[in-house]
C-alpha cells in the first residue's frame, strides 16, 4: 500500500471547530453549508477517505465476502470503511444526512428526500476487484447540494492515488510522491491522444453494446479500470471516452463525476443531458457518457439512438 500525507494534524483541531461552529449556527429548513466552509470541509473529507482507505487494508484478511439482496459481494472491509466515514462526516456535518451503500438506505433515502444537501458514499468502489487481489478499487464520497455534487474525493487506497474536486474551483489528481499542498490542478480538455482516440472500459466486465459503440466512433485503443477509475481516467486525460450503458447507482459516480466535470469533461445522461442527482426515485443513473469533447458527446448519443439504447433518466 502506497501513502500519501494525511492532512497536517495540527490544524485539524482549528478546521474542525470552525466547521462544528458553522453546522450550529446554519439555520433554516434545508440548511446549506457557507461557501467559504468547503474548503476546509474538503481537506476533513480527504482525511475520510484515507482513514477509510486504511480501515479496508486492515481487513484484508477478514474472510470471505457476503451477498447483498441483489447478489453483490459486500466484505468486512466495505463495512469497515462505511464506519470510518461516517464517524468523521457524522462529527463534521451532524445534519446532513448520508447515504452509503453499506447504510440503512431506505432510511437514508427518505432523510435526504427532505434536504437540500447530503452525502453520498461508497465506501469501497469495486468491491470485485478488491476480492480478485487487483488494485482498482476506491473511496469515493461526494456532498450534492441540490441536485448537483459540489465537493468530492475519490481515493485508491492500493495506489495512493487520490482525485479531488470543488465546483467552480478545479480538480486535482494527486500521486505519494508529492505534498498535497502541491498538486497543481487538472489540465482543460483536449484531445488526450491526438490523431486517436482511446476508450475506457470495465476491467471485471465488457458487454457488445459498448463494444459496438467504440466500434461506430472509431475506437481502437481502450484502457480497463475498475470502479470509478474509469471516469477519472477520462478527467485525467489517460482516456478520451467512457460510456456506461446500464444502470448505475449515484453513489458509483457522484465524486467522479464532479472531478471529471471540473477537469473541463462532459459527463451526460445517454441523452447528452448533464447528469441529476435528485434525491428520490430509484437512486441510479440508466447509463451515462463521459468524455473530454462534446463532439464524441454528440456521435455518440446519435448512434445509441440509432441503436434504441433508451434515455431516460
Amino acid at each position: 500500500m502506497t501513502h500519501i500525507s494525511r492532512p497536517p494534524q495540527h490544524d485539524a483541531a482549528a478546521r474542525r471547530t470552525c466547521l462544528n461552529n458553522t453546522e450550529a449556527n446554519v439555520t433554516g429548513k434545508n440548511p446549506i453549508m457557507p461557501e467559504a466552509t468547503l474548503d476546509p470541509l474538503l481537506v476533513e473529507v480527504i482525511d475520510a477517505a484515507m482513514q477509510a482507505g486504511i480501515a479496508i487494508f486492515e481487513k484484508s484478511e477478514a474472510g470471505p465476502a457476503d451477498s447483498k439482496h441483489d447478489g453483490s459481494p459486500v466484505t468486512a472491509a466495505d463495512r469497515a470503511a462505511h464506519e470510518a466515514i461516517l464517524a468523521v462526516l457524522k462529527d463534521l456535518t451532524p445534519r446532513r444526512p448520508i447515504v452509503s451503500e453499506e447504510g440503512d438506505l431506505q432510511r437514508e433515502f427518505s432523510e435526504a428526500a427532505q434536504t437540500e444537501e447530503f452525502w453520498l458514499v461508497d465506501p469501497l468502489d469495486g468491491t470485485k476487484e478488491y476480492i480478485a487481489g487487483r488494485p482498482d478499487f476506491t473511496v469515493n464520497i461526494a456532498l450534492v447540494r441540490r441536485n448537483q455534487p459540489v465537493l468530492s474525493v475519490v481515493h485508491a487506497p492500493a495506489t495512493g492515488a487520490l482525485y479531488f474536486a470543488r465546483r467552480g474551483k478545479g480538480a486535482w489528481a494527486a500521486r505519494p510522491e508529492f505534498p498535497l499542498e502541491q498538486t497543481p490542478p487538472l489540465p482543460d480538455p483536449a484531445a488526450a491522444h491526438p490523431g486517436v482516440l482511446v476508450g475506457a472500459m470495465s476491467r471485471s466486465h465488457g458487454d457488445p453494446e459498448t463494444e459496438a459503440l467504440f466500434k461506430a466512433l472509431g475506437i481502437e485503443t481502450v484502457v480497463r479500470r475498475g470502479s470509478s477509475l474509469k471516469l477519472c481516467s477520462v478527467a485525467e486525460g489517460i482516456a478520451d471516452f467512457y460510456p456506461r450503458l446500464g444502470p448505475t447507482w449515484y453513489w458509483d459516480t457522484a465524486a467522479a463525476a464532479l472531478v471529471a466535470r471540473e477537469a473541463g469533461c462532459r459527463v451526460t445522461d445517454l441523452a447528452g443531458r448533464p447528469l441529476d442527482y435528485s434525491a428520490g426515485g430509484t437512486w441510479k443513473h440508466q447509463g451515462f457518457l463521459v468524455a473530454r469533447q462534446d463532439e464524441l458527446i454528440a456521435r455518440a448519443t446519435a448512434i445509441l439512438q440509432d441503436m434504441g439504447k433508451t434515455a431516460t433518466a
